[in-house]
């Protein structure tokens, strides 16, 4: 019993399926030598959407490895990431890509 008392106690973590949610961030340890890892992950599956090594951490190579996964797995209800400057693309992608889907719906003329 006494090996039980060394267990982490994790949270429970639910979301609702998959490409609800994507998470995403981008590692700087290796900035010394000019590389940075670009990540993203599906929050229910735990898919790697992608794993991306560039030599910059700018918001376009941010949004253009976002697209990438977007053209793979489809567009995500909402993405998680830090508020670093480089994923200010990515959020003004999402904003437009919503805005245009509600507009597209409320114009369609649907006949009864």
């Amino acid at each position: 019993m006494c090996r039980w008392n060394s267990v982490i106690k994790r949270r429970v973590y639910k979301v609702r399926g998959s490409n609800t949610l994507w998470h995403m961030d981008g590692n700087e340890k290796l900035r010394p030598w000019s590389f940075y890892v670009h990540g993203c992950v599906d929050g229910h599956a735990r898919l790697v959407i992608y794993l991306q090594c560039s030599n910059n951490k700018r918001a376009s190579t941010v949004l253009s490895i976002f697209l990438g996964g977007v053209d793979v797995y489809g567009w995500p209800s909402r993405v998680r990431g830090d508020f670093g400057t480089e994923n200010n693309r990515v959020e003004a992608a999402m904003n437009l890509f919503f805005i245009f889907i509600f507009i597209f719906i409320s114009t369609t003329y649907i006949p009864l």
